[in-house]
């Protein structure tokens, strides 16, 4: 899993609306029924190694982009809570009477 050659890994694929699947599906179905049809299917004719390495690309392709989209949806998720704390002094965040110390005679603390 490694990045682009600027460095980059590639944004998630944008998802297909249930319209273009349906399309996609009835394409490729029309298509296997018309060669069925006319006795042209296509023989795998690939050896053992190369199915084993059209195996193995299609599973490295499909865990990178499972990555990439990981990293993405992090990356995103980071940009709304920064983790990191300014440093030095602050003004705090509110100021609320309940919170505050006060103290009594002889040095009690008052509750009230």
């Amino acid at each position: 899993m490694s990045p682009d050659e600027n460095g980059y890994f590639r944004a998630p694929k944008k998802l297909e609306s249930k319209d273009e699947v349906i399309a996609r599906i009835c394409a490729g179905l029309e298509l296997y029924y018309l060669q069925k049809e006319s006795g042209t299917l296509p023989k795998d004719e690939r050896t053992p190694e190369q199915i084993q390495d059209a195996q193995d690309d299609y599973w490295i392709e499909k865990l990178t982009r499972k990555y990439e989209s990981k990293l993405w949806h992090d990356n995103f998720m980071a940009s709304f809570s920064p983790g990191w704390e300014s440093v030095g002094p602050k003004q705090p965040s509110r100021c609320n009477d309940r919170d505050r110390v006060y103290y009594g005679r002889f040095g009690h603390v008052r509750m009230d």
